[in-house]
């Protein structure tokens, strides 16, 4: 198995999405495979308790292992072989073609998390692609009727989020709202991926300093409403649709 060359291409499989973009992946190389695993001080304990982002994530990376790779002529295939208490997930070994998929490097470069105001709407051709996308899997994807009805649901969830102080000490500790903070450009949610103005991440970042004070005094609700709602303006929201009863080497 050709290690050096894949190794070139770590940079790009970096490029997959994480929760608060931890990053939690790890490979170590092995004579006749690739091991893919994770890093306990990159995952969310608090926010995401169950694991289910981590091996959502997980399961992303895998994802783009596999598009770099085939884009680069290499063929590679995933092999599941999970194992909670050694924190692996499976390997990346030879396989006779290449992973077929409609994908390329560049669109894993050009991937973006948009966590701005939503505007426009998704067209049924753009569904019906995503959703034969999602089906070889056993998936599906959907759009929700009536979405700008999430609103008031998703302020409510932020509210219940601020208000929590574990959640809140977890978040701060993957916010990276100062150019000069070690971990800017290796991981975490920068003041740019949150679509910060520097007013704003200055002021996010002296709120969150005098949490324990200003908590009682409604903090949680005044960060909810500075949030806004993504949907007031509209557009489409599209859930993945799972099979049912996967168990973690499914959810990856």
């Amino acid at each position: 198995m050709d290690h050096d060359a894949f190794r070139v291409l770590e940079p790009w499989c970096w490029r997959a999405p994480s929760a608060h973009n931890t990053q939690p992946w790890r490979l170590r190389y092995e004579p006749d495979a690739i091991r893919i695993g994770w890093d306990p001080a990159h995952t969310l304990p608090v926010g995401d308790p169950t694991g289910r982002d981590l091996r959502l994530s997980l399961g992303a990376f895998v994802e783009t292992c596999l598009i770099v790779a085939a884009d680069a002529g290499l063929r590679l295939e995933y092999v599941a072989d999970h194992d909670e208490h050694h924190r692996w997930v499976g390997l990346l070994r030879p396989a006779p073609d290449r992973y077929p998929t409609p994908f390329c490097t560049t669109d894993v470069w050009e991937r973006r998390t948009h966590r701005g105001t939503l505007a426009g709407t998704v067209d049924a051709d753009t569904r019906t692609a995503l959703d034969a996308v999602a089906r070889p899997a056993g998936g599906s994807v959907r759009a929700v009727p009536d979405a700008g009805r999430l609103g008031t649901l998703l302020r409510t969830a932020d509210r219940r989020q601020y208000a929590d102080p574990a959640i809140v000490a977890e978040l701060r500790h993957w916010l990276r709202l100062d150019p000069t903070h070690p971990g800017y450009h290796a991981d975490g949610l920068t003041d740019r991926c949150l679509a910060l103005s520097r007013p704003a991440a200055v002021g996010l970042r002296a709120v969150l300093a005098g949490y324990p004070v200003l908590r009682p005094l409604g903090l949680p609700r005044l960060l909810a409403a500075a949030a806004g709602d993504p949907l007031a303006q509209g557009g489409t929201v599209l859930v993945l649709l799972a099979p049912d009863h996967l168990d973690p080497p499914g959810q990856v």
